[in-house]
């Protein structure tokens, strides 16, 4: 499935599946978004899979983001097909508990 991305006023939500090329869309998406805003809020909770690779490139775009003093919240910890890969990859401390 193709990645589709929709905007709301800095809630950004993703649908489909997230791998490879699709990331890199999504990376250039979020960095263009972050030209005009300081604090995003990215759902997770409609993709129907990410891999490993992609955990930790989100991982990275994260850590970039609050090198930059920008906030990236990203949720998605009760949305198991990403919760599984991001705990398998040690990366799921960069899931927000806004929606516990």
């Amino acid at each position: 499935m193709a990645l589709q991305i929709k905007n709301k006023q800095g809630f950004i939500e993703v649908f489909g599946s997230l791998h490879g090329p699709n990331m890199n869309v999504l990376r250039t998406y979020l960095e263009s978004e972050f030209r005009w805003n300081d604090y995003l809020t990215l759902s997770l909770e409609k993709l129907r899979d990410l891999d490993r690779t992609t955990a930790q490139e989100l991982e990275q775009f994260y850590l970039k983001a609050v090198k930059k003093n920008q906030v990236l919240s990203i949720i998605g910890r009760n949305h198991t097909p990403v919760s599984s890969v991001m705990e398998n990859s040690k990366t799921d401390y960069i899931l927000s508990y806004d929606r516990a």
